[in-house]
């Protein structure tokens, strides 16, 4: 593959555990797999969206890739100006040029900003890390970019000064700050009303559309996501389980996770009926490994082997060739005929 044919994010085998501690010497009681193994690519200027039920390891996934949680094992190979960059172990020059390549905008925005801080200030404060503008042009850049945003007046406010959609176009103007090519939106519309999701939803687009952007997108609103992002990527207790294009995920999942994800999701037909039976229980603990596949005590349609094998991961090629459009890491989902299963380079 040539670099313009590479990934702009090229994420391989990202493993995240937490310690247990307890007591007053803090002794290990075990150990929380929270992601496990985890491979993912977004290509510049699309939006790959992160789904699966809370405690799954979405955010785990974000953060870790931002270095705000330290990673087990793994790669996650970031094109920058300056050449590739591994995220999870670059040092010094290098993690600083990867930092102004991806971006983290948070679920709360109330809490990522300094509430003693003016709004002008914190995304100037930015430009002055990173060493984007120099110090007379910076409180003129801070502003364009807020206008930017759809925040023209608002330089000198602070925080508990505006609304929450006002809070988190602050936010997006600072990850802007930097010029990133990716921006990590972690669950980044779920606080917010309805009618102003929607407002933040087409100001991302309109970026997109401007700047190129790619977007890994967290969220657990499978509507949103049919909408917004061009590929998906359904996680389950730290693994992914499927992956491709939103439109074949959502619509004809293969994996019986997606499928109970996507009949748990409302419906505006009040005669809409499941099309499989229901799936019952919790996800079983993440600390202690188990054989076989972490969906099998909750599945309804497993069978023996899905409790002493783990599922391989099966690749199916796209309809006109190139690239694998779509991916299952399961013993009884349905082959796509007309995508046969291709091999693992």
């Amino acid at each position: 593959m040539s670099a313009a044919d590479a990934p702009l994010l090229d994420v391989r085998g990202l493993s995240v555990e937490f310690a247990l501690r307890r007591g007053a010497w803090r002794r290990s009681r075990g150990v929380v797999a929270a992601v496990r193994g985890v491979d993912l690519t977004v290509d510049a200027g699309e939006t790959l969206a992160l789904v699966g039920e809370s405690g799954c390891g979405k955010t785990t996934v974000a953060r870790a890739l931002l270095r705000l949680v330290p990673a087990r094992s793994g790669r996650a190979t970031l094109r920058t100006e300056g050449g590739p960059v591994d995220l999870l172990a670059a040092r010094g020059a290098e993690l600083e040029r990867a930092r102004r390549t991806i971006q983290l905008v948070f679920q709360d925005p109330a809490a990522s900003l300094d509430p003693r801080q003016r709004i002008g200030d914190a995304v100037a404060e930015v430009l002055a890390v990173h060493r984007r503008v120099a110090r007379p042009g910076r409180a003129r850049r801070a502003a364009e970019l807020l206008e930017r945003v759809g925040l023209p007046d608002v330089s000198a406010r602070f925080p508990h000064e505006l609304s929450g959609g006002e809070r988190q176009r602050a936010a997006i103007a600072r990850a802007l700050a930097v010029e990133p090519r990716l921006l990590v939106c972690d669950e980044a519309v779920a606080s917010l009303d309805v009618s102003v999701r929607a407002q933040v939803l087409d100001l991302l687009a309109d970026l997109q559309r401007e700047r190129g952007l790619a977007y890994l997108f967290v969220s657990h609103d499978l509507a949103l996501v049919r909408h917004f992002a061009q590929r998906v990527a359904v996680l389950y207790l730290g693994r992914v389980v499927e992956c491709g294009a939103t439109a074949d995920v959502l619509e004809r999942p293969l994996h019986p996770y997606t499928r109970a994800l996507v009949e748990a999701s409302p419906s505006l037909d009040p005669d809409a009926r499941p099309a499989g039976p229901p799936v019952e229980g919790e996800p079983p603990s993440a600390l202690a490994a188990r054989p076989g596949c972490a969906f099998h005590p909750r599945c309804p349609v497993a069978e023996p082997r899905c409790a002493r094998e783990d599922p391989a991961w099966r690749r199916l090629a796209a309809a006109g060739g190139g690239r694998p459009a779509r991916g299952v890491a399961c013993h009884v989902a349905a082959a796509d005929e007309s995508r046969p299963e291709i091999s693992t380079p």
